[in-house]
């Protein structure tokens, strides 16, 4: 049996409930002068093709239910699938069913019809999760609008449940789903492309993330703009970790790890920034996650609380900009001197040493040398007979580099890291 009908559909089992203290009566009128209900696209007609072979076989057995429309027609209560398979026996050809037994109901107001209808169609066979979601937001309207007028006694949700069998943890589920759910998810399910289950999964997520994971079963979060970038990095760089930012040592140390290990981003005051008269038309929400860590996200000016991208940042993505504000000028001129200075001065160091490198090899280790620039090239001679070092520097002037280089003297050789 396919999805969408029950064995009472096939039997034509579905019963017509007389009010209490009336008897029913059944009348035999025109299938032509009976039209469908309009509420009635709230459930699918689907394939009736083995219902019509049953009526085909066994009759209509059970009574539509209709009520007197305009023009001396008449509009379906219950009882669409089987008026669908009664017209289209007609239509090829076989007789019988050119007028149907119905029973005639009175309106009781469009809300209590829409209600009868429901009724009559909730249990009578296994909906799709699409026909239930659509009966319970009609339904749903339907008893808000009627206990808005002093019509109903009791919980709204407890009447649902007693109407449609569903209960209210189900109900509750349909609920999220409607009311935190895009349009789209919304249609997936009406459409029968996902279950009731991922859809309500999707409905605890942001509506940026509930697509992806309709489709797919995972959903990530869009990384903020460029322009809500620059906007977070300035706030947190002039207002909110400006304390901490000016204290940095933007001169010698220059790399954003220094940062990293110095400032706390747990003494940010998280805050909102609005940013809906520039381009990015959202709002700003800056938090810090943990030490280093701090959390950007735009926010959906006409419901706070729903996310539609975020970043984290950290130290090192906005240390560049603190630098530039924050760097003293002076103090990274002459911090540029004193390091030219050191360099000019290793430079001497090197050529004063090769002098004396190339004087060696010249002398094939008969010289003297008494001087740091000199151990330095002997450091590059074998320990020979001939190679004459006045003075060896002892491990505790190694320790103390008193020489221009450390030296390592070794079994045979003097021997230095050049």
């Amino acid at each position: 049996m396919s999805k969408g009908f029950s064995i009472n559909d096939i039997l034509g089992n579905t019963k017509a409930n007389a009010p209490a203290g009336q008897k029913m009566q059944i009348v035999m009128l025109p299938a032509a002068d009976i039209e469908p209900n309009p509420e009635n696209s709230i459930y699918e007609i689907g394939d009736v093709s083995m219902l019509k072979a049953d009526i085909a076989e066994r009759g209509l057995r059970s009574p539509l239910e209709v009520l007197p429309a305009k023009g001396g027609r008449y509009m379906l209560i219950a009882g669409h699938r089987r008026w669908t398979a009664c017209r289209a026996l007609t239509a090829e050809g076989v007789a019988g069913f050119e007028v149907l037994p119905c029973v005639i109901r009175q309106s009781q107001g469009e809300d209590d019809d829409l209600i009868a209808l429901i009724t009559s169609n909730a249990t009578a066979r296994e909906l799709t999760d699409g026909e239930r979601l659509r009966q319970y937001r009609a339904l749903k309207q339907a008893l808000e609008r009627k206990k808005a007028a002093g019509a109903l006694d009791g919980r709204i949700r407890d009447e649902m449940s007693r109407i449609t069998g569903d209960g209210t943890g189900t109900l509750g589920r349909f609920n999220a789903i409607l009311n935190n759910c895009t349009a789209e998810v919304v249609e997936m399910l009406e459409k029968g492309e996902i279950t009731m289950t991922r859809a309500y999964e999707c409905s605890k997520l942001y509506k940026v993330q509930q697509a992806e994971y309709a489709k797919n079963k995972y959903a990530s979060m869009p990384p903020i703009t460029d322009m809500a970038r620059r906007a977070a990095i300035k706030y947190l760089v002039e207002c909110g970790l400006a304390d901490q930012f000016k204290k940095l040592d933007y001169v010698r140390k220059n790399e954003w790890n220094y940062a990293d290990n110095r400032l706390d981003a747990r003494k940010l005051e998280p805050v909102t920034l609005d940013l809906t008269e520039g381009e990015t038309d959202a709002l700003l929400r800056i938090e810090p996650v943990d030490p280093r860590g701090v959390r950007v996200q735009m926010r959906d000016p006409a419901d706070t609380d729903e996310v539609l991208a975020e970043s984290l940042l950290y130290p090192r993505d906005f240390f560049d900009a603190a630098k530039r504000l924050y760097i003293n000028k002076d103090d990274l001129a002459a911090y540029k001197a004193e390091v030219k200075g050191k360099r000019d001065q290793e430079r001497a160091r090197q050529e004063e040493a090769g002098k004396w490198q190339a004087l060696a090899r010249q002398s094939g280790g008969a010289v003297v040398f008494d001087s740091g620039a000199q151990f330095a090239a002997a450091a590059f001679l074998p320990l020979c007979p001939g190679c004459r070092i006045q003075k060896s520097p002892s491990t505790q002037e190694l320790l103390e580099d008193r020489f221009s280089l450390p030296y390592l003297f070794l079994s045979g050789y003097c021997a230095g890291p050049w």
